[in-house]
């Protein structure tokens, strides 16, 4: 992934990141794009898990909702 934007995650004070960029799966027309989880191993080096195309982002949510394991906040 190339790296357009980062932001730190809400209330963790290790340093994890949300980042959206480029996906590896582009063709060279940077029109696919994934989100990243990022976090840092104890050198310092960006330790990443799998992209996820954000055009399926709403329907990895949903369906996650659906089996309880996110719930929304009150």
């Amino acid at each position: 992934m190339k790296c357009l934007v980062k932001e730190p995650v809400r209330g963790r004070r290790d340093g994890q990141e949300i980042r959206i960029g480029i996906a590896s799966w582009d063709t060279g027309d940077s029109t696919s794009f994934s989100i990243k989880y990022t976090w840092f191993d104890s050198r310092g080096r960006a330790a990443r898990g799998g992209g996820v195309p954000i055009d399926a982002l709403e329907q990895m949510l949903a369906f996650a909702r659906r089996h309880q394991r996110l719930w929304r906040r009150r």
